[in-house]
Order: structure tokens, then C-alpha cells, then sequence
């Protein structure tokens, strides 16, 4: 059967609004405490990757620092990144 066919796509429609009548049915708290968790779920993961976020930036910045050190430590006389301009 094609997946273009109108059957194919009425029984999509039938098995999608089954599965989420069977979801509401069978669920374990109600639709407000679902919600209220997921918030609090996503509130979390947001505070989280905020603070992943500001790790790696610090992290980078100190890499970066001890990089630039042993560069300029690596060249006599050098006093800047920037290329020479003759």
C-alpha cells in the first residue's frame, strides 16, 4: 500500500488519535501535574546547560590564556598575536 494512498493516511489519523486517547486514558497523574512536572523538568535542563554553558566558557578562556602565555614565552621579543607588518 502506497503512503500516498487516502487509507494509508486515515489509518494514520485513526492510530494517532487511538494512541493519544489510550495516552490520556492510562496516564498516571493529570494533565496539570504532567504539565507542572514538565516545566520544572525543562527548568532544570535550562539551568543546567546555562551552567554547562558558563563551565566551558571558562574552561576556553583558560585554555586560551595558558596557550597565549607559552606562545609568547616560546618567542623572544614577541609582544602581540597580531601578524608583523613589515
Amino acid at each position: 500500500m502506497k503512503s500516498s494512498s487516502p487509507w494509508f493516511v486515515a489509518g494514520l489519523v485513526a492510530g494517532t488519535l487511538a494512541g493519544a486517547a489510550a495516552a490520556l486514558l492510562y496516564a498516571p497523574s493529570s494533565g496539570r501535574d504532567t504539565i507542572a512536572a514538565l516545566r520544572a523538568h525543562f527548568r532544570r535542563a535550562s539551568e543546567e546547560a546555562r551552567e554547562a554553558g558558563v563551565r566551558a566558557e571558562s574552561d576556553i578562556l583558560q585554555r586560551y590564556k595558558s596557550i597565549r602565555t607559552a606562545s609568547m614565552a616560546s618567542a623572544p621579543g614577541a609582544t602581540s598575536l597580531a601578524p608583523r607588518v613589515p
